[in-house]
């Protein structure tokens, strides 16, 4: 059903003239893209801390924290 759908919005908007498509991609597209990007961002890295602080943990570290990134750039250090 998805298939479908989508095989039928692609050929909706291959047949429009070029500046609908242009506008359609500007409008749409790259936000859509941007927002599912900044998720992927977040879930990605929500996973590489949980998977470093269970390294960490393992190996009798406390681990990273969310903050240490920033507490850093702010003193210069990376």
């Amino acid at each position: 059903m998805v298939a479908r759908w989508w095989d039928g919005a692609e050929l909706w908007i291959i047949g429009l003239p070029f500046l609908p498509q242009v506008a359609i991609v500007a409008l749409i597209v790259v936000p859509l893209c941007f927002v599912l990007a900044r998720w992927l961002d977040a879930v990605g890295s929500a996973v590489y801390y949980r998977v470093l602080r269970r390294g960490a943990h393992r190996a009798g570290e406390t681990g990273p924290q969310l903050g240490d990134g920033a507490a850093e750039a702010r003193n210069g250090e990376h």
